[in-house]
């Protein structure tokens, strides 16, 4: 029995580390399909990013050639992240810096008002259009190497941080005061709706209300002097005794 529990056992190890692996397989050809396909896009830095492929790989290589499963999965893993640092990552930044900051602006476009869409955000727009516009034009320059490429694309990545930040900030600034808005019309419509309330007639007002009977006053008691009973009031002679009261 404790033979077939460890069996069962490996085996479940076996099966998990053939899973790692065969994640590390794909996240591993996710990144080098990537990498060729900047290769092919940006081809004044090719070969800056032809020599992070063809180390990565030999890491690769050599992780593949692990016979301890939890070693290969280990290194596979530190050949992936070979392919997410520079220049790989300064083109993946640059790239994701640029889509966020045409958006904002698009956003904003969108979404803003005529009241909002004031002077402030005219002067944002027009402050980061050339930069959006120069960073398009970035690869078709000449570059004396790759290296001077990936410098100028950091530098214009800071560029596209700092106008994005600002958009970004005005946006959230102008959505602020839209919420702050809102929040003080519906205060204003409550306050509207509980003065209405009190203004008006109380349903059932219109009825005559009933008033509850009035009980009989208790009638005033003579006590006889001669025997003591207790008589109402205007009783002439006693009903106990027959005195005179």
């Amino acid at each position: 029995m404790i033979k077939k529990l460890g069996f069962a056992l490996a085996l479940v190890a076996v099966m998990v580390a053939c899973q790692s692996v065969e994640k590390k397989q794909q996240s591993w050809d996710t990144a080098k399909a990537k990498t060729n396909g900047y290769i092919a896009k940006y081809p004044v830095i090719a070969e800056e990013l032809k020599a992070q492929l063809k180390q990565a790989e030999d890491a690769f290589k050599l992780a593949i050639e692990e016979s301890d499963e939890k070693v290969k999965i280990d290194k596979m893993g530190d050949a992936v992240e070979m392919l997410r640092r520079a220049p790989m990552k300064t083109i993946e930044d640059f790239e994701s810096q640029l889509k966020k900051t045409e958006r904002i602006i698009a956003d904003i476009k969108n979404e803003f008002t005529s009241e909002e869409f004031g002077s402030k955000t005219l002067f944002l727009i027009e402050q980061a259009t050339p930069v959006i516009n120069e960073s398009k034009e970035l690869f078709n320059q000449d570059y004396t190497s790759g290296t001077e490429a990936l410098q100028a694309i950091d530098a214009k990545n800071l560029s596209l941080r700092a106008v994005y930040g600002d958009l970004d900030r005005h946006y959230n600034e102008i959505m602020d005061i839209r919420r702050e808005k809102r929040e003080q019309q519906a205060a204003a419509e409550k306050a509207e709706r509980d003065a209405a309330k009190q203004e008006a007639t109380p349903p059932g007002s219109t009825q005559t209300e009933t008033k509850p009977e009035a009980k009989p006053a208790a009638p005033v008691m003579v006590k006889c002097k001669k025997c003591g009973t207790k008589s109402e009031s205007g009783t002439i002679k006693c009903k106990s005794c027959g005195s005179n009261l």
